[in-house]
């Protein structure tokens, strides 16, 4: 690997990292780490998230770097080239890194962010496995991309860069304290080339991230994009214990888009919003320096973009805002208490099912009900009583079949009688003294008959009205 240059005199990352609230003396200490460690910092150069899709440039320029044909088309998915730091002195040389856990857990690192590496031979520092990102102070760490030479700064936004006139807000990437004695790696624009040259750039997603505060015993996964899975118990807002809470709660709470209602000022659309800033890169990022909220990335059950909630005992309905419509098939129209739910929220929601296969929505106990979606594509509901709409009452309903026909039976039956007797009194009329037919009365016998035999048609032809997709009682 080739030598990249480094300045002796840099600020010692381990000290600024452990120092605490003495930010000023502790940037300055020369302390350096020793070389026989197993875990080392170290500076993420470069990311490669699949060796086998990287372009014909990017494999020259690792080749150039000193990386043989044999190792390239072995290194696995998720390999790193790192830039070790020691103390105040930066590696000179790129070192690849392993994934440090096996396929199965693979966590968040991006260009330009300092990660944790692991060597097994701490002599021999060839090959290292690198862990997880380095976790940053309160005013520098986010879940999105953290740019940990912030820290170097009382308020993590040295920009150098910016017009001293220039009134709105912007932070930036600085390198060590952007001084030249003081520089993390001696190159000024380091940071920046990362950025743009680094393969595994074109994969990151910049934006801003709620940063979410778990309580003591919640287990808590997430990603570097407003994606979270919170394994706790059941919570509608602050991460403070209610006492109204029960136990036996535990939820798991799936949610992605959290407090995206954000503005670029002091006054968020949404309560569980962060504060967002620009950056010298052209995104916005979580204001981790303004003034903090107390309720960011709170749950927000209305505005979030997404949730899939499951919890042994909330008042699901009203965390929700559920609204029963008038309803005459379940008298009880309050919303259930203290119960197990599963809730999905979204703005579209689909439930899929593959060809051969079928979709089964079942009630189970006494009074049983349920919606079956076939596979051979056929609905089937089956319940007590079913509600179609919210306007019910005596006189709405649907008409039944079986019914309809009957009734529809009777009155043309009676209605063929009727003009059946009709039509055989009028046919042998006479006028009085002539003994001649009145033909207006003549006239109406032969409307009378007509008139039965279209009702005698018309009784044919009621099963037409008989739905060849909607089938039951």
């Amino acid at each position: 690997m080739p030598n990249p240059p480094t300045h002796p005199n840099g600020v010692s990352q381990i000290r600024a990292n452990i120092s605490g609230g003495s930010y000023r003396s502790a940037f300055y200490g020369s302390t350096p780490a020793g070389n026989d460690t197993h875990v080392q910092r170290a500076i993420v150069r470069e990311i490669i998230p699949n060796i086998h899709e990287i372009t014909e440039e990017h494999r020259e320029r690792l080749i150039e770097d000193g990386l043989s044909e044999d190792m390239l088309s072995h290194l696995p998915r998720n390999t790193v080239f790192v830039q070790l730091v020691q103390g105040t002195v930066i590696g000179t040389s790129y070192i690849p890194a392993f994934p440090f856990f096996s396929s199965h857990l693979s966590l968040p690192l991006k260009p330009g962010e300092y990660v944790w590496v692991f060597f097994e031979d701490p002599t021999n520092k060839d090959l290292g496995f690198w862990m997880s990102r380095v976790h940053e102070t309160e005013f520098v760490e986010d879940v999105n991309y953290t740019h940990g030479d912030r820290k170097f700064s009382a308020d993590g936004n040295i920009d150098l860069t910016r017009p001293k006139d220039e009134k709105e807000k912007v932070v930036g990437f600085p390198n060590g304290q952007d001084k030249e004695t003081l520089y993390t790696i001696d190159d000024p624009d380091a940071f920046k080339k990362i950025h743009k040259e680094s393969l595994g750039s074109e994969y990151v997603a910049s934006e801003p991230v709620p940063r979410l505060t778990k309580r003591p015993g919640d287990f808590v996964l997430q990603g570097s994009n407003n994606a979270a899975i919170i394994l706790g118990e059941d919570r509608t807002g602050s991460v403070k214990r209610p006492d109204t809470l029960k136990n036996q709660a535990g939820t798991i709470d799936a949610v992605v888009g959290r407090g995206t209602k954000y503005a670029k000022d002091t006054t968020p659309e949404q309560p569980s919003a962060p504060h967002v800033v620009k950056t010298t890169r052209g995104y916005l990022e979580v204001d981790k320096t303004g003034d903090s909220r107390p309720n960011e990335g709170d749950p927000d059950f209305v505005h979030d973009s997404a949730r899939l909630y499951l919890s042994m005992k909330t008042n699901g309905d009203d965390n929700f805002g559920v609204v029963y419509p008038s309803n005459e098939v379940d008298g009880n129209k309050e919303p259930k208490k203290e119960s197990s739910y599963v809730i999905h929220k979204a703005n579209e929601i689909r439930v899929i099912a593959r060809e051969s296969g079928s979709v089964h929505i079942i009630k189970e106990g006494e009074n049983p009900a349920s919606i079956i979606l076939h596979a051979n594509g056929n609905v089937q509901i089956d319940a007590e009583k079913i509600q179609l709409g919210r306007d019910v009452g005596a006189d709405k309903g649907f008409v039944k079949y079986s019914k309809y026909k009957e009734q529809m039976d009777e009155l043309l039956t009676f209605l063929n009688a009727a003009f059946t007797k009709m039509s055989t009194a009028m046919s042998s009329n006479a006028s009085p003294g002539y003994g001649s037919p009145n033909p207006g009365v003549t006239i109406a016998g032969t409307h009378a008959n007509t008139a039965a035999v279209d009702a005698a048609n018309l009784k044919g032809k009621i099963q037409t009205a008989r739905s060849e997709k909607i089938l039951g009682e």
